[in-house]
């Protein structure tokens, strides 16, 4: 492996390790000290957890993928246990969800992944954006930040590896006239 990848997922095991401790603080600080905040450290304990997959990213692109939507979706079915307020605080501070779907979609569609091993995770990012917006119990808030957590993020990240093939398919230079 490449030094320079090397670098980069020291980089982003760092960012969601730090995504993940810093939702976690937030939304305890959020909720305040109550009995029932034990399902902030749970998800916390979670995403430390499945951000150590990021390293081996390169080697197995589908298992990690599944791995940490799977892991997305524990963290969403734990969130669903929770008291309202507790969710609420959880979606609303918690960037560690966008930010692991961000990398599965962007490591999949770089490395070219066939589409019969990609389906499963593309439907399970699917089952994540329909449970992560309760529509059997839908609170404005709880659909705008389950939407913005299951759905968004994939939708950037292939908006993103797009734009990167765009810029380095064009030539080089301005068009001519």
């Amino acid at each position: 492996m490449k030094r320079r990848d090397v670098l980069a997922d020291g980089v982003l095991l760092a960012v969601l390790v730090a995504a993940a401790v810093l939702g976690g603080v937030c939304a305890a600080r959020t909720v305040g000290p109550r009995p029932d905040s034990t399902y902030v450290w749970v998800i916390v304990v979670l995403q430390v957890t499945t951000s150590a997959l990021v390293v081996v990213r390169r080697r197995s692109p589908v298992g990690t993928a599944v791995t940490i939507v799977g892991s997305a979706l524990v963290q969403t079915f734990v969130t669903l246990a929770a008291p309202t307020p507790i969710a609420e605080a959880l979606l609303s501070v918690s960037v560690w969800i966008p930010i692991a779907l961000c990398v599965v979609v962007g490591n999949i569609v770089r490395r070219h992944v066939q589409p019969e091993w990609s389906v499963p995770v593309w439907m399970l990012i699917g089952l994540l954006a329909l449970i992560s917006v309760r529509p059997w119990d839908p609170t404005t808030s709880l659909v705008v930040n389950g939407l913005l957590h299951s759905a968004a993020a994939p939708l950037f990240a292939l908006a993103l590896v797009a734009v990167r093939r765009v810029l380095r398919e064009s030539p080089a230079g301005p068009p001519s006239p």
